[in-house]
């Protein structure tokens, strides 16, 4: 009889030991999943709203010109603001940027920004923006940087606001691109805020997604 206690005990005591081994493991992939999110957010918080924007659209097959990306850093190398991004890039880009815009879409200024969202481009850490290319289009794209739950928090109201009123506007003559509105994609990830009108919304921002992982 000592003998059998003696094997009980010994498989008791080694189901405990497997048992703590097991949550020792589960801790640890605990924390690994924590410190890659920790990762991921400082990576989001480094990488410039240019470099999202430029990689977003080459991978779709368009891109941010590369003089928009040394004129948005301006004279000091500072990241710029909304207002110096989406300006600079008209100006400086001009036409040849507008063509590499999402169908549909030109690239925006600052004061298009205001105007549409009714927002202070310069209240973010950056943005570019495509609006639609006319009245009767509805395409646009929009990548905000903010590392302000409120600024995020309010973008998004403004962003859902936008739509609202183009699906107004849109409904009961323009069927397709009311659509497009219905299956628009708003996102907050990170430190940014995606937002497109496009029958490749999707696709974008599968894009985008990828390039925040990265």
């Amino acid at each position: 009889m000592e003998g059998i206690f003696i094997i009980i005990t010994m498989k008791v005591k080694q189901q405990q030991f497997i048992l703590n081994i097991s949550k020792i493991a589960i801790i640890l992939l605990i924390a690994l999943f924590i410190c890659k999110i920790y990762v991921n957010e400082d990576k989001n918080f480094e990488v410039s709203v240019i470099e999202v924007a430029d990689a977003v659209l080459s991978e779709n097959q368009v891109g941010v010109d590369s003089k928009v990306g040394e004129s948005a850093k301006g004279e000091t190398g500072e990241n710029y603001t909304g207002e110096d991004i989406a300006q600079d890039s008209a100006d400086d880009a001009g036409q040849q940027t507008a063509d590499k815009a999402p169908v549909g879409s030109v690239m925006g200024a600052g004061a298009d920004f205001r105007q549409i969202f009714k927002l202070n481009p310069e209240n973010y850490d950056g943005l570019v923006y495509f609006r639609p290319a006319s009245n009767m289009d509805v395409t646009e794209l929009l990548i905000v940087k903010t590392d302000s739950p409120e600024k995020k928090t309010e973008l998004l109201d403004h962003i859902n606001k936008r739509l609202d009123a183009q699906k107004s506007s849109f409904e009961g003559y323009a069927p397709e691109q009311f659509g497009l509105l219905e299956s628009a994609v708003v996102s907050n990830k990170g430190n940014f805020v995606f937002f497109m009108v496009s029958q490749e919304a999707d696709k974008y921002y599968s894009s985008f997604i990828k390039v925040l992982k990265r």
